[in-house]
């Protein structure tokens, strides 16, 4: 088993971050294991960790684990902007 581990910095509360977070993961219907860190009190660092095991021998490792690193990495670039886009806007969820 392999496990990836990606992280990001976003300008909002740890509870504001943590809230968003929730909501985004129950309506998409997956889960992703992720802590999140109070860096000060309107900054957080969102660190996700996603088990993977290999369907095969003959899969090329570093292929699938480059395609992974690179999805979570988009996935959580997408999450910094909707999330910081949504606090600017004064759209958050109360935490």
């Amino acid at each position: 088993m392999i496990t990836i581990e990606e992280s990001i910095d976003i300008q909002v509360p740890v509870s504001t971050a943590n809230a968003e977070w929730e909501a985004v993961e129950s309506s998409q219907d997956r889960a992703a294991d992720a802590t999140f860190l109070e860096l000060d009190e309107n900054r957080t660092r969102v660190i996700v960790h996603i088990s993977y095991e290999p369907q095969s021998m003959h899969e090329p490792l570093v292929t699938v684990v480059g395609i992974a690193d690179r999805r979570i990495s988009d996935e959580l670039e997408s999450f910094k902007e909707f999330l910081e886009h949504r606090v600017a806007s004064g759209r958050v969820l109360a935490a």
